[in-house]
């Protein structure tokens, strides 16, 4: 730009002029007819102008049309012999457009000189303070200036209205002393040295006073604001009132705390997470410490880790919320349960943000396993109480088929002692003993079912259910014959076997019998009614009574633990652990409200894990010539009656009594069916079966028991086609070798 312009000196030493013509920004002179008559080259650079242009034409041609009325009255002042100073006005340059020029004009040896300044920079920055002046009235942030010191220089009317001092009251007082509390003080201080040393911009939180007392939680950002000399001079100050966010912030913290709760968002570009306070005091990590996904899942217990994983991986790459609880270990090594949650956030159908919550469960679980023990408790309590209301059945029941059984013995024994052999009669004889051997037998598999602890209910076998209600039927008999009632059972002719715990379901047909007795104790007209009808899918089995229905007033806690209508006869967790037995079989059990008398539903699904080929169930004429059957038992008089009944069928038995004898057979000879006793001598079947030679374990293997806790591990496969309780059954077992052997 040349020589900075001093209009005061041109004015005075106008003698400089020749010597400055070429360094000053714009030099001219004009004649009386408004013509240019010398000027100076920088038109040419500034203005865009040539010199011959300039020359050829009125100045006034080059003056916009707005500034022409003043700027000839100012040359003609200028011709009067006053000088003109700072005088502007606005020139066309040749490109089109707008210059704003600055004049110093007087006379000089008779002619009219002016020198200009190109000020159009300039005035553009003073526009722009005007508005930043403005917009600083205007903002609703408070904001201020400071000098290095921490003088205020410049208060906003939004800082007049947050902290309630006026402008006046404000302008050159301090900052430090008069606003910020005695612990804010000194870090001020240290905050303005510091953007001194090195100009930076700094972000802080404090609280400033109020003019009518209190105080405002603040969020300040201080900024430099340089000098001429490009050294921080002043500082510019704004102030945005927090307070509310704080006291929010402050309340989900405490709320965190209290549920235990925390929050966290992974950035999926980085795989940084951010946790919020309560997480970190879950983890037991020190505040702000950086943390990754890797380092997260870290935490984890092993049998966690790869299900965290998987949930996450999901949720980024298909969306999929997740919700779980899993075990971590803390940073101190505490081994702690939490709730994990996450969802993602999708902007244009891609994963843009992944957050959730955790929380600690810890509690919890302990408390429902507390609960869980004292229900296992009240579980066998309800069992053994069932027991003692039915020890007196029990007795009369295994008594009575004892002494049939003594009888038959009996006369078998004269008839033999006598020579009056009658076959026939033999039959009859041998076809009581059998029937009161089953009742016994069935007497037997519900004690044994009442025995199991609660972790076995959970284990099916195919059930036909027909069967356990005739069983609990017979259990109820002696009560039944003493009040009289008339009990009857519809089951259809053929019915399919339903995959079920017989424990639970024991437990349920007999909690809904016994019920029913009680109910129908009182009335003048006794029956119950049993029926079982089956669909494609479910089975419903329907228990009705001539009762009358129950008050809707008790329909509402019906299932409720704990609440029964017997008094102290009733210990009311029949009906509740019914339908959790139930519900366990994925099932329902309902009273039916629209039915004339008390009726129960239970609708069980039809789940079965093979369908079985009916046609093959009993057909005698397939080939078994060639079909060895190895039969393992210690039982020397059982053993030697299954091989009775099995060679009968026309298979081919060898018998072992113990595990060793019997993997002899098995490295020589491949076997159809396997018929194993569960307890050996030297061993389990189980273990027997872990231990053979493969080709053995291509054989089909049957389990026989007269225990109750028999669990076959899911490792060996397809090996075991059944388990079959004892006493045994030999059509039932003839059955289960022959489909054993169809399958093979």
């Amino acid at each position: 730009m040349g020589i900075t312009f001093d209009g005061a000196h041109f004015l005075t030493d106008f003698s400089r002029l020749s010597q400055l013509t070429d360094e000053l920004d714009l030099l001219l002179s004009v004649t009386n007819q408004t013509h240019f008559l010398m000027v100076s080259d920088n038109w040419t650079q500034k203005m865009g102008w040539t010199r011959e242009e300039l020359l050829s034409k009125s100045y006034i041609d080059f003056i916009v049309r707005e500034d022409v009325g003043r700027s000839s009255e100012a040359w003609d002042r200028v011709a009067s012999g006053l000088p003109v100073t700072h005088f502007r006005n606005k020139y066309r340059h040749k490109n089109g457009s707008i210059r704003v020029l600055e004049w110093f004009g007087k006379i000089y040896d008779g002619k009219s000189l002016a020198i200009a300044q190109d000020i159009t920079s300039r005035i553009h920055e003073e526009d722009r303070w005007k508005l930043a002046h403005q917009v600083v009235k205007e903002t609703g942030d408070a904001i201020l200036t400071l000098d290095r010191a921490g003088t205020v220089l410049v208060w906003n009317q939004a800082a007049e209205q947050l902290f309630e001092w006026k402008e006046s009251e404000v302008i050159g007082t301090s900052l430090i002393k008069n606003f910020l509390t005695d612990s804010d003080q000194s870090n001020f201080i240290a905050l303005l040295s510091d953007i001194v040393k090195e100009p930076k911009t700094h972000h802080s939180q404090m609280l400033w006073r109020k003019k009518t007392g209190g105080f405002i939680e603040v969020a300040v950002t201080v900024s430099p604001l340089f000098g001429i000399d490009k050294n921080v001079q002043l500082m510019s100050v704004i102030a945005q009132n927090i307070t509310e966010q704080v006291r929010l912030a402050n309340l989900h913290d405490q709320t965190e705390q209290t549920a235990n709760v925390g929050g966290w968002e992974v950035n999926l570009q980085t795989q940084k997470v951010r946790w919020t306070d309560q997480t970190y005091r879950i983890y037991e990590v020190p505040l702000g410490e950086c943390m990754d996904l890797d380092k997260v899942i870290g935490f984890y217990e092993e049998w966690s880790k790869p299900i965290i994983r998987q949930a996450i991986a999901q949720a980024i790459f298909n969306a999929q919320p997740f919700d779980m609880e899993l075990q971590i270990c803390t940073r101190k090594g505490k081994k702690i349960w939490v709730r994990s949650q996450g969802r993602t956030l999708l902007v244009e159908g891609k994963t843009y943000r992944l957050f959730g919550t955790v929380q600690d469960i810890s509690d919890r679980k302990r408390e429902e396993a507390a609960l869980q023990r004292a229900h296992s408790h009240l579980v066998s309590t309800e069992k053994f109480a069932s027991l003692g209301a039915l020890s007196a059945a029990i007795a009369h029941e295994i008594n009575n088929p004892l002494a049939i059984l003594q009888s038959k013995v009996d006369i078998m024994k004269r008839l033999l002692e006598t020579e009056r052999f009658d076959k026939q009669k033999f039959l009859n004889i041998l076809g009581r003993l059998d029937s009161n051997v089953k009742r016994m037998s069935r007497i037997s598999s519900e004690l044994r079912g009442y025995s199991q602890k609660e972790d076995k209910l959970n284990k099916f076998t195919f059930l036909n259910l027909d069967s356990l209600i005739q069983s609990i039927v017979d259990m109820n008999n002696l009560r039944i014959d003493e009040l009289s009632v008339k009990v009857e059972t519809f089951f259809p002719a053929v019915l399919e076997p339903l995959e079920g715990n017989e424990t639970s379901l024991y437990q349920v047909f007999s909690n809904l019998l016994v019920n029913a007795l009680d109910v129908v104790e009182t009335l003048e007209e006794r029956w119950i009614r049993i029926t079982i009808e089956q669909a494609l899918d479910y089975t419903q089995i329907c228990f009705m009574d001539s009762g009358k229905g129950i008050p809707e007033v008790v329909q509402v806690r019906l299932f409720e633990p704990f609440f029964s209508t017997k008094g102290a006869r009733g210990t009311g967790l029949g009906l509740s652990l019914s339908r959790r037995f139930v519900e366990n079989h994925g099932g329902q059990i309902s009273l039916d409200t629209k039915a004339s008398h008390t009726c129960f539903i239970i609708k069980l699904p039809n789940r079965q894990k093979y369908q079985v080929n009916k046609s093959k169930l009993f057909v005698s004429d397939f080939s078994v010539k060639s079909a060895h059957i190895l039969l393992i038992e210690d039982e020397v008089e059982l053993a030697d009656s299954l091989k009775f009944f099995l060679e009968e069928e026309g298979f081919k038995v060898i018998v072992c009594n113990t595990a060793a004898s019997a993997m002899e057979h098995m490295t020589m000879t491949d076997f159809a069916v396997i018929l194993c006793d569960y307890r050996l001598p030297d061993g389990s079947g189980e273990d027997l079966l872990r231990r053979v030679p493969e080709r053995a374990r291509s054989s089909r293997w049957i389990f026989m028991t007269g225990y109750s806790d028999v669990l076959t591990s899911p490792n060996l496969g397809s090996s075991i086609v059944a388990v079959m309780r004892k006493p045994i059954d030999y059509g039932e077992v003839i059955r289960r070798v022959r489909l054993a052997h169809e399958a093979k």
